[in-house]
């Protein structure tokens, strides 16, 4: 079976805490990671914090969060990330 430990099969949420500047690239992002299309992956990341991605592999989730950094957003990523309610 592998040498796997705890903590490589550990799962994750990963949540979006800020677009940033490069908002139609995280849209992009959103859309080609989690296969919504590009209305809803707008909509999506308009209402941070939000899980984007969630039950991954910490090691896949990290790898994500480095690339959505890259794009200029601010990511967390942690276990049934608790996102506080969108005040209205």
């Amino acid at each position: 079976m592998g040498n796997v430990t705890v903590a490589d099969d550990e799962r994750v949420d990963i949540v979006l805490e800020e677009v940033g500047a490069r908002l139609p690239a995280v849209v992009d992002f959103v859309r080609r990671r989690t296969m919504v299309n590009a209305k809803d992956a707008g909509k999506l990341v308009t209402r941070t914090p939000v899980p984007i991605i969630t039950n991954v592999r910490r090691t896949q989730a990290e790898a994500l969060k480095i690339e959505l950094e890259a794009l200029g957003a601010i990511v967390g990523c942690g276990h049934g990330a608790v996102v506080p309610p969108r005040q209205t």
